[in-house]
């Protein structure tokens, strides 16, 4: 507490030194608003692209006022009742000889609407190609740029969960031109109405009660320089766990990472990670830096089901488009690995745009040397994307991703063992081709084909193959987005194969396997606006594959209704499937009998806006599975006092019961200036049961108590300070073990022990300085600032002459320090 006030009393120091430069106009007069002064302003007026330049040397409110002004050709127009209007000041004649630019220049002024239901669009960002020249649109959707040179002007506007829309247009000398700007919701991302509340968190799919999204600006300050792993910022989502500190996989609401969907600019793929296969003990870092996301959201419980089947939460990320309006390029060094990204637009029509970004480890990751046991690896990957606008109405976008992680045992000759593991690498690519086709005023069609194809290979100290596997998928999908009266539906279809081979090590006595499957799948989801403040939002999503004979049936429904002034009351409720994969019914430990597994949710959530920018959330939820598979076994366990290793035939099998129930609270902020981020809180327990065994244990990543704190404070738009903090009771360790006397023996009930409860503290601060259109950022962190001793989860061993369990646990990050520099050209 002392510290945390000591921090806020510098801070507020710091900001009185320098209160308003470098602020945007419009924050400059609210902080005037908050200390009193009657003033009011339009968005028309004081546009978002209007900063304050220099310090007010006065220290009276009123007259502050006039200085903030008068840069910008506005002045204070006293009204009745003490009220302070801003409006432009008069222009300078022309018969003065000198001309004005409103004369010399022209304007251009519009709007910003849903394509399909020409609502307004607050917040827009709209930028004129090829210049400088930017506004943003104001709660009715409206925008003013002055100072455009005549000409013909490419006007382009974008914001989250929209395509961008552009249009050209013809501004005159002394004369404003007129504009209207369309845009076309992504899938899933449409909304019926628009909630006027300028940076306040929101919802991208109605009805959706559990859905956490970060966007850009909160990405970099929380992701953090070691690793540069925008997954640990994942981890500090609610509803969230981290595995632990060496591994970019979570759990969420004690369901698997293996039941996560992760999906990419639209392509559903679980292996996008830099690891060591084969290796035991290692970490992972995801194969993809922050620096070129556009934002990451987070959905649990009842969603649409678009891309895959799978039975736990949805992590959708989006790769921003590159710049339109010049080259840029910056580079960034800091934590194990140095990132350069490279952005500009395509030809001089501006078209286009292209975004390329390389990182490449200078430390093998993990980074400890206390954590032997753990194989460490070096990476390098590359993301690119491209997008351009064929003609008016057709996109393509293209997404490549590609990473590799090797592991390189550099002992000398004379010490290697032939038999032990030498070299191993791992190596991933995506290709993503996407169309875009706006058919008449409101029909958008999408086209995606990709492919995905993932390999590793291990190698023991001579040179040669010990392990090797892979897997492709290659699909096509198509989806549809069209109004149908007041409602909105979207409808896609997919077609796919994929293919596994897998060669094992010669002591596992199991035979190479190699398969192949065809995948098909369709969906409909409707977003139905019942009255103006309740909406209804079905859905269906029906897959078949040549792997099973079962075919399966999602469905959820969504409902959400603002029963009050900012207050919603949001529920919903699903069924979904995950179908076994490949290895799992084909492999050396498959089954052929195996069902898809299954899933029911009820979510009930009560949120309430306090402010623009500020919410609370309360959610209940329920989640009952059924046909979950149980792992082969691989160690001995305790029945009847007998100690009994694993079955020599062990395979998959669907003969789990599940139940997890639990209660979350959330508040969150978004704000350009002070403090943005979140603090939650859940209770929930995961159990199951084994029908075959006749057994009931706490679930492998069950964990009652969690608490997840993320914030930002921006102290200026050049200097920010961060700060994640995680606490949770831990999991059990997996296994039929026992404690004994400070130690780990076999016993015959599951999941008995638990890991210590776990808390981390980090924090992280950044300046940034400018010169000569070139910036220049600082940026240090702090990791377990307390240098708490938390314990994660090893692979462990059993004696079996004593039943003693070693190895099982082991150390996490202790505290650690760490400085980085971004420059931007």
């Amino acid at each position: 507490m002392v510290a945390v006030l000591a921090l806020s009393a510098t801070l507020a120091f710091g900001q009185e030194r320098s209160r308003f430069a470098g602020l945007s106009l419009s924050a400059a007069l609210r902080a005037l608003q908050a200390e009193g002064l009657r003033v009011v302003f339009t968005s028309t007026i004081v546009t978002p692209d209007l900063r304050v330049r220099s310090e007010p040397r006065s220290s009276a409110p009123r007259r502050q006022l006039d200085e903030l002004l008068a840069p910008h050709g506005l002045r204070a127009r006293e009204g009745p009742g003490g009220i302070i209007q801003v409006v432009r000041a008069e222009p300078a004649s022309v018969e003065s000889g000198a001309e004005p630019s409103a004369v010399a220049t022209g304007a251009i002024e519009g709007r910003v609407v849903h394509a399909f239901t020409g609502a307004p669009l607050s917040s827009v960002p709209v930028q004129v190609d090829g210049t400088t020249l930017g506004a943003r649109s104001d709660a009715n959707g409206r925008f003013l740029m002055r100072g455009v040179e005549p000409g013909s002007r490419t006007i382009r506007a974008s914001t989250a969960g929209y395509d961008a829309a552009a249009r050209t247009i013809s501004v005159a000398r002394g004369r404003s031109a007129a504009v209207t700007l369309a845009l076309t919701p992504r899938p899933g991302t449409h909304t019926e109405h628009v909630t006027v509340s300028g940076q306040g968190p929101a919802r991208q799919v109605r009805g959706v009660a559990s859905e956490t999204t970060i966007e850009r600006g909160q990405l970099m300050p929380l992701h953090g320089a070691t690793g540069d792993d925008l997954f640990r910022t994942v981890q500090a989502l609610p509803r969230v766990a981290a595995l632990d500190d060496f591994r970019s996989e979570f759990a969420v609401r004690g369901s698997p990472f293996r039941h996560v969907e992760v999906v990419v600019d639209g392509v559903a793929t679980p292996w996008l990670f830099h690891t060591a296969y084969g290796r035991g003990t290692t970490g992972s870092v995801a194969m993809l830096t922050g620096h070129v996301l556009e934002e990451a959201t987070l959905r649990a419980g009842a969603y649409p089901h678009r891309y895959s089947d799978r039975l736990g939460a949805q992590l959708d990320l989006a790769i921003r488009e590159g710049s339109r309006a010049d080259v840029q390029l910056r580079g960034a060094i800091g934590g194990p690995n140095a990132t350069v990204v490279g952005e500009g637009p395509i030809g001089r029509s501006d078209r286009g745009s292209w975004l390329v970004a390389t990182r490449q480890s200078y430390l093998e990751w993990p980074m400890q040397d206390e954590a032997a046991m753990r194989t460490a690896f070096g990476f390098s990957d590359t993301a690119a994307k491209l997008v351009y606008d064929v003609r008016p109405g057709q996109q393509l976008a293209v997404t490549l991703l590609g990473g590799v992680s090797s592991v390189d045992d550099d002992d000398d000759d004379d010490n290697r063992v032939p038999n032990e593991l030498g070299e191993g690498s791992n190596r991933t690519s995506v290709v993503n081709l996407g169309w875009r086709s706006i058919v008449g005023a409101a029909l958008v069609l999408r086209q995606r084909a990709y492919i995905v194809n993932h390999d590793f290979l291990n190698k023991d100290q001579a040179g040669q193959q010990v392990e090797r596997g892979g897997d492709r998928e290659v699909a096509y999908r198509a989806d549809v987005t069209r109004p149908i009266g007041r409602a909105l539906l979207e409808t896609g279809a997919q077609v796919g194969r994929s293919a596994v081979e897998y060669v094992p090590p010669a002591e596992a006595g199991t035979d190479s396997f190699s398969g192949s499957s065809w995948t098909r799948s369709a969906y409909a989801h409707v977003t139905w606006p019942v009255t103006s403040t309740l909406t209804l939002s079905p859905g269906l999503r029906v897959s078949g594959s040549t792997l099973l004979p079962h075919r399966t049936a999602s469905r959820w429904v969504l409902g959400e209704w603002s029963f009050r002034p900012q207050w919603a009351l949001t529920a919903s409720a699903g069924v979904s499937y995950q179908p076994p994969e490949l290895l799992q019914v084909r492999g050396g430990a498959g089954a052929g009998g195996l069902r898809p597994e299954g899933a029911r949710y009820v979510d009930v959530s009560l949120e309430r806006r306090v402010a623009s920018s500020v919410r609370w959330q309360a959610t209940f939820f329920n989640r009952a599975e059924r046909d979950i598979l149980r792992e082969p076994d691989l160690r001995p366990r305790l029945v009847e006092g007998r100690l009994v290793g694993p079955p020599a035939d062990a395979a998959y099998a669907n003969v789990l019961r599940g139940s997890a129930s639990g209660i979350e609270l959330q508040v969150d902020r978004r704000a350009p200036l002070g403090l943005s981020g979140w603090a939650a809180y859940s209770y929930g327990k995961t159990r199951y049961t084994d029908i075959e065994r006749h057994e009931t244990y706490w679930a492998d990543l069950d964990q009652r108590h969690a608490m997840n704190i993320a914030g930002v404070y921006a102290i200026s738009r050049r200097t920010s300070v961060g700060a994640t903090f995680r606490v949770g009771s831990n999991f059990p360790v997996p296994g039929h073990l026992v404690a004994r006397d400070g130690r780990l023996f076999v016993g015959s009930s599951r999941n008995q022990v638990r890991l210590p409860a776990y808390a981390r503290l980090d924090i992280r601060a950044d300046r940034a300085f400018e010169s000569l259109g070139r910036r220049l950022t600082l940026f240090g962190e702090m990791l377990n600032v307390f240098n708490r001793s938390n314990l994660g989860l090893a692979n462990g061993s059993i004696y079996p002459l004593t039943g003693e369990a070693t190895g099982f646990t082991d150390t996490l990050f202790p505290r650690r320090v760490g400085v980085g520099v971004l420059v931007e050209f």
